[in-house]
């Protein structure tokens, strides 16, 4: 059955059930573009259905997720239910809360019972990632009482370990000195400079530099190998041995390495081609206007860190390549044709700003140029973004 056989050709009248899989930046981005296309006055008459599935309730500005971890009034902040975002009471929308257990080629399968038919689909799902940057809760009360647990471990630990010197594990580590400067706070890193990716020298080395004012001691270049629980008196403890034979008892391990495993597990399309669907690190292959590599498969994209467009993945690009797919599947809507060109998704130059606790703050922009607190405030609008974020989603 094509794509296509839902279409009148007769009355014009459009219709299209439209899935987005991932309900968080980039899932969020195509909903609302979606929104904003489809939910004009000349398309009155249309009949367009958008279902967003995610196991969660809510978006959760993972950005802002190291603060709120140490500041415990600052992580309700972080959480907004999919009903608060003002587009979410469009006619156009509903919201399906549950895992998506298998994509098949015109439907998917929720909770390996529930059957959803598709015209289109957008696979937004992102990493999967381990606790506490980014929590396994799937309602606000339960977000809360999670992270609010962590909190608590924080606070009570005389010494915290944060492995992985990524972008999030330097502000984890900057962010529970800030908060704890009496704390025994040590960041390991298995590189032999912070912050991997293509930034410069200048700005990696402006970070360590940040690190090492707050307090923060900084092993680069040794990778942990072991880590055992023990308790000694009241207080539980982990011994962490490295590679290099380094032992380091602590109260509490944060672990923040790597970038996770892309979520794709789910998608259950044989591939017509020699090329595979999903590539060696599970991230599902796709073309420049984000469909998926597989022209078995036009109407059916994928958009954000799933994919392995070559982008550093953060927030602003999943976001953006989002509102593509979404104007991208409009485009076919709209000429019934599953060949028109579609618009190409370029990806920004490398940028980063990293808030190094409550006052310190190192970036490094589009163009190369590393700056402090006021520069990086410029960039981040200030409050991690959060209003920015939620306004773009709105």
């Amino acid at each position: 059955m094509s794509v296509f056989s839902n279409v009148s050709s007769m009355s014009q009248i459009i219709k299209a059930r439209i899935g987005i899989v991932g309900a968080n930046y980039a899932g969020l981005s195509a909903a609302a573009k979606l929104v904003s296309l489809f939910g004009t006055k000349e398309h009155e008459d249309s009949d367009v259905k958008i279902t967003l599935f995610d196991k969660k309730d809510g978006f959760l500005h993972l950005i802002g997720m190291t603060h709120g971890l140490v500041h415990t009034s600052f992580a309700p902040k972080l959480w907004v239910n999919h009903d608060e975002i003002s587009w979410s009471k469009s006619d156009l929308i509903q919201f399906c809360k549950g895992r998506v257990s298998s994509i098949h080629k015109n439907h998917l399968i929720v909770d390996e019972k529930v059957e959803s038919p598709f015209d289109y689909l957008i696979i937004a799902t992102g990493f999967s990632r381990s606790p506490p940057i980014w929590p396994t809760a799937s309602s606000c009360k339960d977000y809360l009482q999670e992270v609010g647990g962590w909190s608590n471990s924080i606070c009570k630990s005389d010494s915290v370990v944060v492995v992985g010197g990524g972008a999030v594990g330097t502000e984890m580590a900057a962010d529970v000195k800030s908060e704890y400067p009496s704390k025994e706070v040590i960041l390991i890193h298995s590189r032999d400079t912070l912050i991997p990716g293509p930034f410069t020298n200048v700005f990696k080395e402006r970070a360590h530099q940040e690190l090492r004012e707050l307090g923060v001691d900084v092993i680069l270049g040794e990778r942990v190998i072991d880590e055992t629980s023990t308790k000694n008196g009241i207080k539980s403890s982990v011994i962490l041995t490295t590679n290099k034979g380094r032992k380091i008892e602590t109260n509490l391990v944060i672990h923040c390495t790597g970038k996770g495993k892309a979520a794709s597990d789910m998608v259950h399309l044989p591939p017509t081609t020699s090329t595979p669907l999903v590539d060696d690190n599970c991230n599902l292959r796709v073309q420049d206007t984000l469909q998926l590599i597989d022209p078995a498969y036009p109407h059916i994209f994928a958009v954000g860190d799933v994919n392995d467009i070559p982008v550093v993945k953060l927030a602003g690009a999943a976001i953006s390549q989002g509102a593509y797919a979404a104007e991208n599947i409009h485009k076919l809507i709209m000429s019934r044709n599953l060949s028109t060109k579609l618009s190409k998704y370029q990806g920004p130059k490398p940028y980063m700003c990293l808030v190094l606790g409550r006052h310190r703050q190192v970036s490094q922009d589009t163009d190369g140029e590393i700056g402090g607190a006021e520069f990086t405030t410029k960039l981040r609008h200030g409050n991690l973004e959060i209003y920015r974020i939620i306004g773009a989603m709105n």
